[in-house]
């Protein structure tokens, strides 16, 4: 087996730019990657669309954008074929934090809130049938389990983005949920005092 060849990577900064037309459907499937098969909202100029996807099984550990996707397979490719690779990793598949505490993927607040949604049976249109919800439920709850088991938690408020168990930011709602508790607690009590008197 002859020894690949290794090119420098270069100037992070300096980037050049390829500019590719592809057809909707490779597109598609593309962003289907990117997202791990989770659907979410994006904004357009006419408003916010939801993107839905089909979901497939064992999603591949690669970037959480586009642009990671194609660069993940170009440069697995070429180093297949052709036994080349570079000194470092391109700045594409470069895992970064992302700004819920995670690395890799983004876990969003809108995939955290849909994947909640779809856990309850009101979500539904009792029109498709039970079968349909109640599997339409199992299918959430596993990717709710998915997410835990990556050490998420997937608060309940809407306005939250999921959050690491062991961070900082988690830390900091528990405290804040537990001071609100307790002013409530207090305020309940000052209340059944006057109440007394």
């Amino acid at each position: 087996m002859t020894e690949p060849i290794i090119l420098p990577i270069g100037d992070a900064s300096e980037k050049g730019q390829i500019i590719l037309s592809i057809e909707e459907s490779v597109k598609d499937l593309i962003d289907n990657i990117a997202h791990k098969g989770q659907s979410y909202t994006k904004t357009t100029k006419s408003g916010e669309v939801k993107v839905e996807f089909e979901q497939y099984e064992n999603y591949p550990e690669v970037p959480s954008s586009q642009t990671g996707v194609v660069m993940h397979y170009v440069i697995k490719g070429i180093k297949e074929d052709m036994g080349i690779e570079f000194d470092e990793k391109p700045r594409a598949l470069k895992e970064r934090k992302s700004s819920s505490g995670g690395g890799g993927m983004r876990f969003t607040k809108e995939m955290k809130n849909s994947i909640l949604d779809r856990c309850n049976y009101g979500f539904y249109d009792e029109s498709i049938g039970e079968e349909e919800i109640f599997n339409n439920i199992r299918g959430a709850i596993a990717e709710k389990k998915q997410w835990e088991s990556l050490g998420y938690v997937l608060v309940p408020e809407k306005t939250k983005p999921p959050m690491k168990k062991d961070s900082e930011k988690y830390n900091d709602y528990l405290a804040a949920k537990e001071a609100t508790q307790q002013a409530r607690i207090l305020n309940g009590k000052k209340l059944g005092a006057k109440a007394k008197s």
